[in-house]
């Protein structure tokens, strides 16, 4: 998947993505530039696309959600400095399309470890653990690392968030058809 160009969100909308203390609610011009580039909200406060969208699941838990939207024209640098007015565009349109970008956390990959009976080894000098506080020190060390794991993941989804929040990013459509799957793409036939 190649970028070929960006647009800026609207201030309101960016505030919103990045959950500042200073968001602030959308004002009509921000759903209109919203509504413009394929991008809806539902009465449930859901955004979707009016092309579809896609999640792909990572290891670290970082579920990245592709959201699909209208068709941006242009060519060259008009798609790379997002220049929008059609008497200001190349000759040589071509079609490209918004890509709106989100990314959100999902640890139930990750089972939690049990957790030590007790942490009382932590206030004794390794040459006086008992086998309870060996024990206990393995669980405790392995739930830590689970915490970490889980911590690095909303980390790093955060971070993606407040990369993706300011940008409409715009791909090429032959890119676009690459992940727009029909119903016969994605079925096969039964043998028998």
């Amino acid at each position: 998947l190649k970028i070929v160009g960006v647009r800026t969100k609207p201030e309101g909308l960016s505030a919103s993505l990045k959950r500042t203390e200073n968001a602030v609610e959308l004002s009509q011009n921000d759903m209109r530039s919203l509504q413009s580039k394929g991008y809806y909200f539902g009465r449930d406060g859901n955004l979707f696309s009016n092309e579809g969208e896609m999640e792909i699941r990572c290891n670290d838990g970082v579920i990245y959600t592709l959201r699909f939207g209208e068709i941006a024209y242009g060519s060259g640098f008009d798609v790379s400095a997002g220049v929008d007015d059609p008497d200001q565009l190349d000759k040589g349109v071509a079609e490209n399309r918004y890509l709106f970008v989100t990314t959100s956390f999902d640890g139930s990959n990750f089972k939690e470890p049990k957790q030590p009976a007790n942490t009382d080894f932590l206030n004794k000098a390794d040459s006086l653990w008992s086998e309870a506080d060996k024990t206990n020190k393995n669980l405790y060390d392995a739930h830590q690392a689970w915490q970490q794991k889980i911590d690095a993941g909303k980390t790093r989804s955060d971070e993606l968030n407040q990369r993706f929040a300011d940008w409409y990013y715009v791909i090429s459509n032959e890119d676009f058809k690459k992940f727009d799957l029909s119903r016969e793409d994605l079925m096969t036939k039964k043998n028998g």
